[in-house]
């Protein structure tokens, strides 16, 4: 199919055509920008605002979590004391059962 040579007018109408299609897809192009600008900058849902928030949640849960470690701690502690409590109260009970025989 040999290429076909255009008048003028005809090439102005296919570049109009092109710069037509050129700005709708720039336009669609800047709509689409804008939406993804919402969706990051939005002060109530943006993605900003989603990372703020769990920032400032670990920020405020940081000592939380420290003071959560220390009452595991703790409490680990003051079960090994009770074992050692209960163990020396039985083993007490049974030397006054069986060894003392008054």
């Amino acid at each position: 199919m040999p290429d076909r040579e255009y008048t003028v007018n005809e090439e102005i109408h296919i570049m109009k055509l092109k710069i037509d299609t050129l700005e709708k897809k720039i336009d669609h192009l800047n709509d689409k920008i804008g939406v993804i600008t919402e969706h990051l900058l939005n002060p109530d849902q943006g993605f900003v605002s989603r990372v703020n928030r769990n920032t400032q949640f670990r920020e405020d849960i940081g000592p939380l979590v420290k003071d959560m470690y220390e009452i595991r701690r703790w409490k680990s502690t003051v079960s090994k004391v009770l074992w050692i409590i209960a163990t020396g109260v039985i083993l007490g009970l049974v030397k006054i059962l069986f060894f003392l025989e008054s």
